[in-house]
């Protein structure tokens, strides 16, 4: 995600709807970024500017995009980006993005007053973790982390293989079966044993239930 977000920065681009709806896992463990819609970028010859345009999704906004509602004499540029990335992780983290339960209007004065959010569980994450994710949620842009420098970060540069992530699409992807088996009628104990069968779709194998009833 941060070679992507690099690539499109040191193009001039800013994506401005970046959440965990807009990355797009590949089988072979490698992400992609999509949706383009409100993207801003350079027009042909034009040098890389700052934007003063409110848009995107109130939940992952960054403050000085949040600001540019009611002062477009504060523009922001590519970091504004690097804000949601921080966001999206405590999604990813949390299930939810930060105030989820609030209106949107609420969330919008809550950025811009409230000091940087976090992970509900801080002490769950590691201390790499929780370091990126407070270079991604410095709320002054002039020193917030650009996409080359959080590259460097220990917990993005220890990462040598994508072999989790194509262990989660492919358990995301499998065929459940389920299984339900009779006992003889003389049984009189009902048990549930953990069994291991083989997919008719995959060839690597899958845990599921099964039922003992008597």
């Amino acid at each position: 995600m941060l070679q992507a977000l690099e690539c499109l920065h040191t193009s001039g681009c800013i994506h401005r709807d970046l959440k965990a709806g807009n990355i797009l896992l590949c089988p072979d463990g490698s992400i992609r970024l999509a949706d383009f819609g409100v993207s801003a970028r350079p027009n042909k010859g034009q040098q890389q500017k700052k934007r003063d345009t409110f848009i995107g999704t109130p939940y992952w906004m960054a403050p000085e995009v949040v600001v540019c509602e009611t002062n477009k004499d504060a523009p922001y540029d590519q970091k504004a980006d690097i804000w949601s990335v921080g966001i999206t992780l405590i999604e990813l983290a949390d299930m939810n993005p930060p105030y989820h339960e609030m209106s949107p209007m609420r969330v919008l004065l809550k950025i811009t007053r409230s000091d940087p959010p976090t992970v509900e569980l801080p002490h769950k994450w590691s201390k790499e973790f929780n370091s990126f994710l407070r270079k991604c949620l410095t709320k002054n842009p002039e020193t917030r982390s650009s996409a080359t420098e959080l590259l460097q970060h220990p917990f993005v540069a220890s990462v040598s293989h994508h072999k989790p992530l194509r262990a989660l699409y492919q358990e995301v992807k499998s065929e459940v079966v389920e299984l339900v088996e009779e006992l003889p009628e003389d049984a009189d104990i009902t048990t549930q044993e953990e069994h291991t069968v083989r997919s008719h779709t995959h060839h690597y194998t899958i845990h599921c239930s099964i039922i003992l009833v008597t």
